[in-house]
């Protein structure tokens, strides 16, 4: 077997040669049927081609040969069921990825678009809700709380749907690292801006207070919410589940929903 394969592959994919990469990959299933990964590229080639019932069948097949089960492939063989028109099957598919892996922001989104595509609309927007939840889990456990990191200042927004993420957030990382009864504490505004003035806590995202009586808080500092802003503003996944999660506020008829969700992601597209 060509030890270049895989390079060669992703070569040809990432130039849109979806034909030849074909063809590389069927010598390399032949050399070796139960190679996982070969299954999966190709399957992704047929998907890419617009040929959603050999992208099945490969992906499927990609899911048997892996030794460990795989969000990735589950995702790829989930999409390529609803692109088939197999919206039950793409919700199995979709949900078994996330009970693999819930912080997969990507599953999310694909779940609740199948959602609408079955009209199950509030189904479709508590997936979305799941989404971001999931987004916000995932820079929560990417941070280091040290004094070094850069200090992100306040800014205005014109809708602040992000805020609500961002205090939920705050009380995921609370209860992720503290005992039950440690108490959140959140900056008012008079706080932050004193913070942002004299960055007293340079750029720690949050300090563990403790008062007379023994009874210990977490403080997240302005620098948290800030920082989180400015993520959500490079991920383009946060845009996108909150462009989509209007639309099918819109069908619902909440529309006053659905114009700040229109706004927040006009905000947050990079």
């Amino acid at each position: 077997m060509d030890e270049n394969w895989m390079e060669r592959v992703a070569e040809l994919i990432q130039a849109k040669q979806f034909g030849q990469a074909i063809t590389i990959l069927k010598v390399t299933i032949a050399e070796d049927p139960t190679n996982w990964n070969a299954w999966y590229l190709i399957g992704q080639c047929f998907r890419y081609l617009n040929d959603f019932d050999s992208a099945v069948e490969c992906l499927i097949r990609a899911h048997h040969f892996a030794t460990d089960q795989r969000p990735s492939v589950l995702l790829a063989l989930g999409i390529a069921y609803q692109l088939q028109g197999e919206l039950d099957e793409a919700v199995k598919t979709l949900e078994s990825a996330l009970s693999l892996d819930p912080n997969h922001v990507t599953a999310c989104n694909s779940l609740a678009l199948t959602y609408k595509r079955l009209e199950q609309y509030e189904k479709s927007i508590e997936t979305y809700e799941r989404g971001v939840q999931a987004l916000t889990r995932k820079f929560v456990h990417s941070l280091e709380n040290n004094a070094s990191n850069k200090i992100i200042k306040h800014v205005d927004t014109p809708s602040n749907l992000w805020t609500q993420y961002a205090s939920w957030g705050a009380l995921y990382l609370v209860r992720s690292l503290y005992p039950a009864s440690t108490r959140l504490l959140l900056p008012t505004s008079i706080s932050a801006a004193d913070e942002e003035q004299k960055e007293t806590h340079k750029g720690l995202y949050w300090t563990e207070q403790q008062a007379e009586n023994g009874e210990c808080s977490c403080y997240v500092l302005p620098n948290f919410f800030n920082t989180y802003r400015e993520h959500l503003r490079g991920n383009n996944l946060y845009a996108t589940m909150t462009a989509n999660r209007g639309l099918v506020l819109e069908l619902v008829g909440r529309n006053d929903e659905a114009e700040k969700h229109f706004y927040e992601a006009s905000y947050f597209e990079s």
